[in-house]
């Protein structure tokens, strides 16, 4: 969808909507055969990711390939996101380890 376009057509909101499921289908395709044969690449890395041991979910896969931005605070954002969701009774154990393959 147009950045800025605050009223778009049922068409383009058709087709941001097909072009954003086929973007995610066609990674995620890649990143489960990146899991199953390594090929060293950016992609490889992140399918086989991992925070504190963890594999990344889909979506936070997907996220790392599809937003734009610095890559270094995406995962910071991840480990944050982590962190919280795991440890948020614990007062300062949002400390979490993101490790590439």
């Amino acid at each position: 969808m147009p950045v800025g376009n605050h009223s778009p057509s049922v068409e383009q909101v058709r087709g941001f909507l097909i072009s954003t499921k086929e973007f995610t289908e066609y990674f995620l395709a890649q990143i489960a055969a990146r899991k199953q044969k390594p090929t060293g690449d950016l992609l490889c890395d992140i399918a086989n990711a991992r925070i504190d041991g963890e594999e990344l979910t889909d979506d936070e896969m997907n996220d790392l390939i599809a937003e734009q931005g610095d890559l270094q605070e995406k995962i910071g954002a991840l480990r944050r996101r982590r962190a919280t969701r795991i440890d948020d009774d614990e007062p300062g154990a949002a400390r979490s380890t993101f490790v590439w393959p």
